[in-house]
């Protein structure tokens, strides 16, 4: 009986682990998506452009447009390329932030 409780504690124990490590990979892949949409709104913003306006510019969606400024969704690369053609900015102001890589 107590080799079963002390592998069931165990295979608890490693269960945990590894839904923590997914919980922290996927804090981190928001706060990676909030950085790039963080960035994609301020320069929005400084074209003073509207979601609506780059729905009508780009073809894409803007309540998606919305949750992609919020980080809250996952991007593909080819949305991400008509986002940027539509605004006419580089990808790399897109991705000019501070990012502490996690261990």
């Amino acid at each position: 009986m107590w080799f079963y409780n002390t592998t069931k504690n165990n295979l608890n124990s490693f269960i945990l682990t590894i839904l923590l490590n997914l919980i922290m990979n996927d804090q981190q892949s928001i706060e990676f998506r909030k950085n790039i949409g963080d960035n994609f709104k301020k320069i929005r913003k400084q074209k003073k452009l509207s979601l609506r306006k780059i729905e009508a510019i780009t073809g894409v969606d803007h309540s998606w447009i919305g949750k992609f400024e919020k980080g809250l969704i996952n991007f593909e690369i080819d949305t991400l390329h008509r986002l940027i053609d539509g605004l006419t900015i580089h990808p790399k102001k897109l991705f000019d932030f501070e990012w502490e890589f996690k261990e």
